[in-house]
């Protein structure tokens, strides 16, 4: 694992001085500086071959180029600017390389493998829209150069003393483009391979979180085809008709969940960008009433083109049935409120209203007690009534 996660250099702190540190540059952006470091590297290394041969033209021609390299590397190293450099980088190079070409011996000499170079460059750091302009100015490019020779071979000039002089020369660039490339290669390579533990990483993650959730999932395509399922989804397909999801099948005989007209008309609507989500009993043969809470999402990708539809659906029937017992309960609770200002009221007004008497005439008491006793037993009447029916009620 060390190993995978290591860059090229094998030495992060190395790497974070030439490229930028990991959180702070892109992958983009540290691939372009490399890309930069990398062609500087190769032109000082061509820049000191060709002068030590006395070819000062193509030395200045390569001095020119590096400098050029190094501007574009400070821009990206420091200043993170590299998007709009890419091109401008790619088109000097290959005004560069044009130029080589008649001034360091044509076909017979190594620019050939300096195109190669930097056309793996070019593809390695610049987006895949641009790509396939680089491949057709690349073999347009040297297609065109190398009918010039043809036609006109008196433009060239071949500048080697000696056949021996053209091998090392023409070996030398060809060792320089293969190391390079291979860095460039094992840079690419080292941070899919990263990237791709990142992923896995976060597939686990997702598919533990979705896999022991009690909610049902299911994603489908454009094309109503399921792309995937989790545990409770497969389970409740498989209890309610005795069927089994499975990847890359029309969902058609899940649309029973709720109404098949409405399933299909959400469904639309988050294909079209509207997410809905509502509440449904919906009876089953084999489980009988369920209530769900659902939801209908689109699914986007990183182009934020909408590729699917997720469907999610949670059984919410033991809260339903909590809360129509509650509205029983209140219910319940309203009629017993009335009952007691109603149906107690008269009782107790008679019983006030014979204390009332007894007050006034203190002398008669005896006389009042036959309806006392009766006004107390009808609201004593009243309150068992009251209490039973509230017992009721609760039980």
């Amino acid at each position: 694992m060390q190993q995978v996660t290591n860059n090229i250099f094998n030495h992060k702190r190395t790497a974070a001085i030439i490229l930028g540190d990991k959180e702070s540059f892109t992958m983009e952006n540290r691939l372009f500086s490399l890309m930069c470091f990398i062609a500087m590297v190769v032109l000082a290394v061509f820049f000191v071959i060709n002068s030590l041969q006395g070819y000062f033209t193509i030395s200045i021609v390569v001095a020119v180029v590096f400098i050029f390299e190094a501007v574009f590397y400070y821009l990206s190293r420091f200043k993170t600017i590299y998007r709009g450099n890419i091109i401008i980088n790619g088109l000097v190079s290959y005004a560069a390389l044009v130029a080589t070409y008649y001034y360091d011996s044509g076909i017979n000499g190594p620019i050939i493998f300096l195109f190669f170079f930097t056309f793996n460059l070019l593809v390695a750091c610049t987006p895949n829209r641009l790509q396939r302009y680089w491949l057709a100015l690349h073999i347009i490019t040297v297609g065109t150069i190398m009918a010039i020779e043809f036609f006109s071979p008196h433009l060239i000039s071949y500048i080697y003393k000696s056949n021996g002089e053209r091998v090392f020369d023409v070996f030398s660039c060809y060792i320089v483009t293969l190391v390079f490339v291979f860095v460039i290669t094992r840079f690419l390579l080292n941070y899919y391979l990263r990237e791709k533990i990142k992923t896995q990483d976060s597939q686990f993650k997702l598919e533990a979180f979705f896999e022991t959730s009690q909610s049902c999932y299911i994603l489908l395509n454009r094309q109503f085809e399921i792309i995937y399922f989790n545990h409770a989804a497969a389970t409740f397909i498989n209890n309610a008709y005795n069927m089994q999801l499975r990847q890359g099948e029309k969902l058609h005989h899940v649309v029973n969940i709720f109404s098949g007209k409405d399933f299909t008309t959400y469904y639309q609507k988050a294909l079209a960008g509207m997410a809905h989500q509502g509440e449904q009993l919906i009876h089953y043969e084999l489980l009988g009433d369920i209530y769900w809470q659902y939801s209908f999402a689109p699914v986007l990708n990183n182009r934020k083109k909408i590729i699917g539809v997720a469907f999610t659906c949670d059984d919410i029937t033991e809260r339903k049935q909590q809360e129509e017992k509650i509205k029983r309960h209140n219910l319940s609770l309203t009629k017993i409120a009335f009952a007691q200002s109603h149906q107690l009221r008269q009782p107790v007004s008679s019983v006030l209203g014979l204390l009332a008497l007894i007050k006034d005439d203190n002398n008669n008491i005896e006389e009042y007690l036959p309806y006392l006793n009766e006004a107390v037993g009808e609201l004593d009447s009243r309150l068992h009534e009251v209490i039973a029916h509230k017992n009721n009620v609760f039980n």
